[in-house]
């Protein structure tokens, strides 16, 4: 989120474009921790939640980016609106995923794969690229999108729904559908830089 919002400033982060490694974080912090990072960054072992000083050692000309606050909260209601289309339930974490309850809505969502589709674009249309990961558990589906994003060659929020039943699907790039029961084999499938470890 906060660097597609900073990429009209700042110019492509993370796709190859003219910056190079980009970190976000609030800098003037105390014990600041990074927010986010770009893909050249994340090449290098920076990861969201990573002590600062531990990203500058191994990053050291990356540039710095601080949170932009009012468009972010802005950009934020405008995600979270158009996912309340889809589902009552909706959150998200301190690091920009966003969550969908699928329980009781199978009638509303009978196909999964569909409505991975149709969750990507309507936060596609508010201007921001997303990972949509729909599995059992929360945090199943939390490390698969946020995976996903990480891969891809183009980085996206990573936007994620429990409940599947569905079959294996990875429907396209940045969507994945994991069936019911299936979480387990799903996640330990990921190489183990996708998996959320404290420093």
């Amino acid at each position: 989120l906060e660097q597609t919002l900073s990429a009209d400033q700042t110019g492509d982060l993370g796709d190859g474009g003219p910056i190079g490694a980009v970190i976000l974080a609030d800098i003037g912090a105390q014990g600041a921790r990074v927010i986010d990072a770009s893909a050249e960054a994340q090449a290098l072992g920076v990861r969201p939640q990573m002590p600062m000083v531990r990203a500058r050692a191994l990053c050291p000309e990356a540039l710095l980016i601080p949170p932009q606050g009012a468009a972010h909260r802005a950009a934020r209601e405008r995600i979270l609106a158009a996912l309340y289309r889809f589902a009552p339930v909706v959150g998200r974490d301190e690091l920009e995923a966003f969550f969908v309850s699928l329980a009781g809505l199978e009638r509303l969502h009978p196909d999964e794969k569909v409505l991975a589709e149709e969750l990507r674009s309507a936060v596609e249309e508010e201007g921001f690229p997303a990972a949509v990961a729909i599995a059992d558990s929360p945090v199943s589906a939390w490390i698969i999108a946020r995976a996903q994003a990480a891969s891809s060659e183009r980085r996206g929020i990573p936007l994620v729904s429990g409940s599947s039943s569905a079959a294996p699907s990875r429907c396209a790039a940045q969507l994945e559908v994991v069936p019911r029961g299936k979480d387990r084999e799903a996640v330990a499938a990921l190489p183990l830089a996708a998996l959320p470890m404290s420093e």
